[in-house]
């Protein structure tokens, strides 16, 4: 019952209610500390414990993906705030990008830069919803998901792209589109890739590092529609 298969939809409902829940109460100087302090451990966690490698995920791509959406939420919440809990949000945002930068994460670099780059502009411009937002976000992922597929059929890599992203993970695609391609609509089970794989020889090589590939070889292109329609909702 613990596969991410059955737990992220939980956690992505309970996200969705309680960000509701929280949009109508807003948001104090209570919930800015909180966020504080778990940021804060975070740093602490990465400096003085774990290290770059370590940290309380025990992975530096998964803490620097955390630090990443904190700098997002920080900055969201920081626009429907002011006085000292907007500091102090915008102070989280900072503690978290370090975090990043000291994780030495390529992939969570690549995402904090264009966030840190929104929320300055979001909070010296004028937000507002408009069609070429959704455009953006849309182009963004759809040519995200055709970059990696490229990469991953490529036989080699430019010697640029193997310092950036590791020579492992893209045999780690590799095996994940070979896998979805023996089952290519229902994929081959939850799980499959690790028992799939010659690289998932230790932990952190049990994935495929790129939810796409990971979804359809495990669940085909069922389970990758299914999960186009959560993005897209």
């Amino acid at each position: 019952l613990m596969t991410p298969y059955f737990t992220s939809p939980l956690f992505i409902v309970f996200g969705a209610l309680l960000g509701r829940r929280l949009a109508r109460i807003g948001v104090d100087l209570r919930a800015a500390l909180l966020m504080f302090f778990v940021v804060a451990y975070l740093l602490w966690a990465v400096v003085f414990v774990g290290g770059p490698e370590g940290g309380p995920l025990g992975y530096s791509n998964a803490t620097a993906a955390l630090a990443a959406q904190l700098v997002a939420l920080a900055g969201l919440l920081a626009l429907d705030t002011r006085g000292s809990t907007r500091w102090l949000l915008l102070g989280v945002a900072v503690l978290a990008v370090l975090v990043v930068l000291i994780t030495r994460s390529d992939a969570g670099t690549i995402i904090v830069v264009p966030l840190v780059a929104a929320t300055a502009l979001a909070m010296t411009g004028k937000v507002s919803r408009k069609w070429w937002s959704t455009t953006l976000g849309v182009v963004g992922v759809v040519g995200a998901g055709a970059a990696v597929v490229g990469l991953t059929i490529a036989q080699q890599w430019p010697q640029r792209v193997v310092n950036a992203l590791s020579a492992t993970r893209h045999g780690l695609w590799q095996d994940a589109l070979t896998l979805w391609a023996q089952h290519p609509l229902i994929g081959s089970g939850p799980g499959a890739f690790r028992r799939f794989s010659k690289h998932a020889t230790i932990s952190t090589h049990e994935t495929a590092h790129m939810s796409l590939l990971q979804i359809g070889a495990e669940t085909g292109l069922m389970g990758a529609l299914l999960f186009a329609a959560v993005i897209t909702l």
